[in-house]
C-alpha cells in the first residue's frame, strides 16, 4: 500500500471565490455567445451588407486592435498600481507623522 496516497488530504474540494462571482461570469459568458449568434445569423442573413460595411473597415484593423489592447493592459495593471500607490503612501504618511511628531517634540524642549 502507497503510505502516500493513504495520508493524502480529505478534505472536499471547493470553487475559489463568491458563487454570485461565478453566476454573473456564466450570465456574461451566455449573453456574449447569443451575441455571437446573432452576428452570425445577421452576417449569413444579409451577407452583401457585410461585404459593404467591411469596404470600409481598415485594411489592417490595427489601430482599433491597438487601442482595446492597450486599455485591457492598462485596466488589467490598475490594481497592481493602486496597492503600490496605497503602500507609498502609507510610507509616506508615517515618515510624515513622524516628522510632525519630532517637530513637536523639538519645539516643546
Amino acid at each position: 500500500m502507497n503510505t502516500a496516497c493513504a495520508s493524502a488530504d480529505t478534505r472536499p474540494r471547493t470553487v475559489p471565490g463568491d458563487l454570485a462571482m461565478w453566476c454573473f461570469i456564466l450570465a456574461e459568458q451566455t449573453v456574449f455567445a447569443l451575441l455571437l449568434g446573432a452576428l452570425a445569423h445577421a452576417r449569413g442573413r444579409w451577407s452583401e451588407l457585410f461585404s459593404a460595411g467591411m469596404a470600409t473597415v481598415h485594411p489592417l484593423g490595427g489601430p482599433g486592435s491597438v487601442d482595446v489592447q492597450s486599455q485591457t493592459a492598462f485596466a488589467a495593471r490598475t490594481p497592481r498600481a493602486r496597492r503600490a500607490t496605497k503602500s507609498r503612501l502609507a510610507v509616506w504618511t508615517r515618515r510624515a507623522t513622524r516628522s510632525v511628531a519630532y517637530t513637536l517634540q523639538t519645539r516643546r524642549a
